[in-house]
């Protein structure tokens, strides 16, 4: 269906440029035959959604990294005091938050946060999620929290997030993963 608009489409603009009219239009009408294949308009939670970009919320190895003035990412309380706005992660911090548990001072922080939450299948449909984090000890449920993740498009791994907890008080922060 998709292909038939192209190619109707592709057939308007040639004979457009072949008359080299300034300004072209064309009753021709598009067939829409069936409106269901039709693309969704992005949420504007995505179109809104800052990128977390670093590539040490990849990090993964307990090593501890301060990547924020010499100081451990602390992403909660700083999304607190931002409104919590919608996120999402891109080019070196990967593709998506993290849905296992690391080492403890991994992703640039003390606490880093996880979901193994099942992420939404709907474009546009705000799911919550549970957020954990590991502990000095191990324990990979020692910090839960809570997160909201919307799907914006069909394409893979296209989510944005939301930070809904209150963790104000120590370095938290959020893990990226690559596909």
């Amino acid at each position: 269906m998709i292909s038939k608009l192209f190619q109707q489409l592709r057939r308007i603009l040639v004979r457009c440029r072949s008359d080299k009219l300034e300004k072209c239009t064309s009753t021709e009408k598009l067939s829409t035959t069936n409106p269901t294949t039709a693309i969704a308009p992005q949420p504007q939670e995505c179109k809104k959604a800052i990128n977390l970009t670093k590539a040490w919320r990849l990090d993964y190895s307990g090593s501890g990294i301060m990547p924020v003035n010499n100081d451990l990412n602390q992403d909660t309380l700083r999304m607190i005091d931002q409104g919590r706005p919608w996120f999402r992660f891109r080019g070196q911090a990967g593709v998506q938050l993290l849905n296992r548990c690391v080492l403890w001072k991994s992703c640039g922080t003390a606490v880093n946060l996880f979901s193994n939450s099942t992420m939404p299948a709907q474009v546009g449909v705000v799911t919550h999620m549970n957020l954990y984090g590991a502990s000095q000890t191990g324990n990979c449920q020692h910090a839960v929290d809570r997160g909201s993740v919307m799907r914006c498009s069909d394409k893979p791994h296209d989510y944005v997030y939301r930070y809904d907890g209150n963790n104000r008080g120590y370095a938290t922060g959020f893990c990226g993963m690559t596909a």
